[in-house]
């Protein structure tokens, strides 16, 4: 069975995978996404993200942007939550990234 979440958030996902590929549409907002193994990056309005099954990633809200997005997966197993993404390791990539 498909599934499709929208959301609205100004919070962060904590790294996690899906067992079958994900598809993230960014309504509105900025988002910080990264792959395990990967360098950060930003997507906005408009952007498309596709993530392999059992790609650990983990995605947010920046720190500048409030975020909406549409989640697409098909389902199957619960989300696997993997590693919790600390609040010094977000600010790192929010300086990293942050516009000039």
């Amino acid at each position: 069975m498909a599934s499709c979440l929208l959301l609205g958030v100004v919070f962060t996902l904590d790294w996690h995978s899906h067992s079958t590929a994900q598809v993230i549409i960014i309504v509105d907002g900025e988002a910080y996404y990264q792959e395990r193994g990967k360098e950060p990056i930003i997507f906005k309005e408009g952007d498309v993200i596709k993530c392999d099954k059992e790609t650990e990633h983990w995605h947010s809200s920046t720190k500048y942007s409030d975020l909406t997005y549409l989640a697409f997966y098909v389902g199957g197993k619960p989300t696997s939550w993997t590693e919790v993404l600390t609040q010094e390791y977000y600010d790192r990539v929010a300086k990293m990234l942050q516009r000039e």
